[in-house]
């Protein structure tokens, strides 16, 4: 009777000893499009604490795996989360497991302004943020700058730059900042012209600085803004420098269409490759905008046109790049007044027109030199600035009305 109950016990666990049994997976783990292999990858059994991670071979040992289907998570920084399942009867050797490289993709990043690592604190605007701007003029490039506020366009008066102020300062600071483009100085110096009660307030920027309006932004390559103290080469600056560098290589034609609730914008540039290793670049910009839509009698049209002839090439242990620049710029502006309700005589008008041309030779060594460089800027601008404003006057009394110019007697005239 014993013997049976032994041999029954035996028959029992002899069925059962198979769900008790444990075996071992060795494996590797390669990267699945180069097969190398992976190492430091983790390997784990979800439903037990079994884990394991692999060595410099890729190799990895799962021990004391239970009998039957088993589910495997494989998890490696920087590559897809693989899941698989073994059916383990016996032990496994050579279980290969590939993964694949995942991409970590970010949004869309827009730099708009890098800071300089100079001595003076500087920005540097390059043409992917002008791009993702679309500006209208030079003035909407400020909203790239540390701290520059996103504005409406406002071309019914002249636009003049702020550096290191806040509040409404005074306008006057802005003749302290410097304008240099292709290397040439933006001279407002000569800039006298002024006409004194006119109606039209805002029209006048003498003495002033730079209007930004007048500058387009679709030939502009990079643009440097020193909020500090700029280089003494710069000339006699306080408040600042604009360094503007306009496109000198070759280039297909590009053309930039603008149209929103204040004016109109067209743009087009192309660069070529001329004999001797030259660059032409020539590009032309037309501005139409509308101060405010309901009044027709304010509005600002805008015209430049550029050609730049550069020239690279090499002189003894240096370069020599060489440049020529031909610039108009041209504004007017006509105001139509309302008959119904003004005197036909009524009118104002103003025009503007610059034509300029510059140089610029510079020589650089590539060499350890005690001379590393010598540069040459020549320029020579011509503006033309016209305001012309007929108003009627009506007296309520006889008054004297001069009859010459120059001082003397002569007969008077009195009108009713």
């Amino acid at each position: 009777m014993p013997n049976k109950y032994v041999l029954l016990i035996l028959l029992v666990f002899g069925f059962a000893l198979p769900g008790f049994c444990q075996y071992t997976i060795r494996g590797r783990v390669i990267d699945a499009q180069n097969k190398q292999p992976l190492e430091f990858v983790t390997v784990q059994l979800p439903a037990s604490e079994l884990w394991a991670v692999s060595n410099e071979k890729g190799a990895f040992v799962l021990t004391r795996v239970p009998r039957g289907k088993s589910v495997i998570s494989v998890k490696y920084l920087g590559y897809a989360p693989k899941t698989l399942e073994v059916d383990v009867q016996a032990d496994v050797d050579n279980l290969l497991i590939a993964l694949t490289e995942s991409n970590l993709l970010l949004g869309e990043v827009v730099v708009t302004a890098s800071e300089s690592k100079g001595m003076t604190s500087a920005s540097k605007i390059g043409q992917i943020a002008m791009q993702h701007l679309q500006p209208t003029s030079f003035t909407d490039l400020l909203e790239l700058l540390p701290g520059g506020k996103s504005v409406d366009p406002n071309m019914g008066s002249a636009n003049f730059i702020k550096i290191r102020e806040a509040g409404s300062a005074s306008s006057m600071s802005s003749l302290g900042v410097g304008f240099v483009i292709d290397g040439a100085q933006v001279n407002t110096d000569a800039n006298l012209q002024y006409l004194q009660g006119t109606a039209q307030g805002g029209k006048e920027s003498v003495s002033q600085g730079v209007d930004m309006r007048t500058l387009s932004t679709d030939n502009i390559e990079s643009v440097e803004i020193v909020r500090g103290i700029p280089s003494v080469e710069y000339g006699n600056l306080t408040n600042g420098l604009v360094n503007i560098r306009r496109k000198a290589t070759a280039s297909l034609l590009t053309a930039r269409i603008k149209a929103d609730q204040v004016g109109k914008l067209f743009s087009a540039g192309k660069g070529w490759n001329v004999a001797g290793g030259n660059v032409l670049n020539v590009d032309l910009n037309y501005l139409d905008s509308k101060v405010d839509p309901r009044d027709s009698r304010e509005n600002y049209q805008r015209i430049t046109a550029s050609a730049r002839l550069n020239n690279r090439h090499r002189v003894g242990s240096g370069y020599v790049n060489r440049r020529i620049n031909v610039d108009y710029t041209g504004s007017f502006d006509d105001v139509k007044r309302d008959k119904d309700v003004t005197a036909k005589e009524d009118s104002y008008k103003s025009s503007y027109d610059k034509m300029s041309a510059s140089g610029e030779w510079n020589w650089t060594l590539d060499v350890a030199s005690l001379l590393r460089s010598l540069r040459a800027n020549a320029a020579i601008s011509q503006e033309i600035s016209k305001i012309s404003e007929l108003k009627s006057f009506f007296i309520d009394r006889p008054m004297g009305i001069p009859s010459i110019l120059l001082e003397g007697v002569a007969d008077g005239l009195y009108r009713p």
